[in-house]
């Protein structure tokens, strides 16, 4: 398949010099910034949302920063955009080479490339049913993997809470109690990076977990678990019966960046009191690698698994058995992360 895509990036570029109203934001997070252009169209209330602690002041962006161009439109217009080889390719198709990154599927309504010359990333949306739900949760999840991979940085499928700038990643696979288990530290004043994506960064021999989404993700039963989260629902997905909560209301336990001490895998054991054990670090990191890697379609980026191992081969991995009690479990984690305060 032909790969050029200047065709393309040229019907974009001219969109971009039509377009009058341009909403515009800044993001920062690990150190790193970027500038969000949306031709046309002001994104929906809950992608700023999700995004929100993220913002910081587009004067402050260093030059030749880089840049997101998001575009909107029907399906209809994105087969008018892409060439009948990728209108005509099934699934999801990921491609990069020296000079670019791309990930597009006429048949799931998407279309994203990294120009690597200039610095910019291309994004179209499709407005249909799942518009909303995609750009609410994780807004340009793939995108921004992309981008901070070019930084130093992973974009993980884990929760990260933590003491006092003391924290842990929480890895597990959907249905594992991780979000809930770090939605309920939240109430128990802990700091709080993320429910269900992070970024992680190693600097200077620490590993670092940063923040980028202002959201958490729970599902209909743990809502009822937690049902101090049920005023802060903006969004339902009802594909996978998950709430998306604006967590705007706790903003002062959220923070930027935890130095991480450890990986803790929970299990739900309905135990009667929860406990935590260090393990073999190697399922543990399987999931968190495999659940990343997958989301962010990254299965197939060898540089992805090895800048992983590279972060994270130093820390210890524990199981934690989760009791029946989320706010017990809650209250567990927070003594035992109390360990490694300096």
């Amino acid at each position: 398949m032909n790969m050029n895509v200047s065709a393309q990036l040229a019907i974009l570029r001219k969109r971009m010099s039509d377009t009058r109203d341009v909403y515009e934001f800044a993001i920062g997070a690990g150190g790193q910034g970027l500038l969000v252009k949306c031709f046309g169209f002001v994104p929906d209330p809950g992608t700023l949302a999700s995004l929100r602690r993220s913002f910081i002041d587009a004067g402050s962006l260093p030059a030749g920063s880089e840049v997101f161009n998001v575009f909107v439109g029907t399906q209809d217009d994105l087969r008018a955009l892409l060439s009948e080889e990728m209108v005509s390719a099934p699934g999801r198709n990921v491609y990069a080479d020296d000079g670019i990154r791309m990930i597009f599927s006429y048949e799931h309504a998407l279309f994203s490339v990294y120009h690597a010359a200039t610095a910019e990333t291309f994004i179209w949306l499709c407005r249909d049913d799942r518009f909303e739900e995609k750009y609410i949760t994780h807004p340009f999840v793939t995108e921004l993997s992309w981008w901070a991979q070019r930084h130093g940085m992973l974009l993980l499928h884990g929760a990260s809470v933590g003491v006092d700038g003391a924290g842990v990643v929480i890895s597990g696979l959907s249905g594992s109690g991780k979000s809930t288990l770090s939605m309920s530290a939240l109430l128990y004043d802990m700091d709080f990076v993320s429910d269900d994506y992070l970024l992680l960064s190693k600097r200077s021999g620490d590993v670092m977990s940063h923040h980028i989404f202002s959201s958490g993700y729970l599902t209909e039963s743990t809502l009822r678990l937690l049902p101090e989260y049920e005023p802060h629902v903006i969004y339902k997905s009802e594909a996978r019966n998950k709430y998306v909560i604006n967590l705007e209301s706790f903003d002062k336990y959220l923070v930027s960046d935890l130095h991480i001490k450890a990986i803790v895998v929970p299990h739900i054991a309905n135990v009667s009191e929860p406990s935590i054990a260090k393990t073999k670090s190697g399922q543990g990191l399987v999931n968190l690698i495999a659940s990343s890697s997958a989301q962010n379609k990254e299965v197939r980026n060898a540089s992805f698994f090895l800048t992983f191992m590279q972060m994270v081969k130093a820390l210890p991995v524990y199981d934690m058995q989760l009791s029946a009690d989320v706010r017990q479990n809650a209250k567990y984690l927070r003594q035992w992360i109390s360990q490694f305060q300096s």
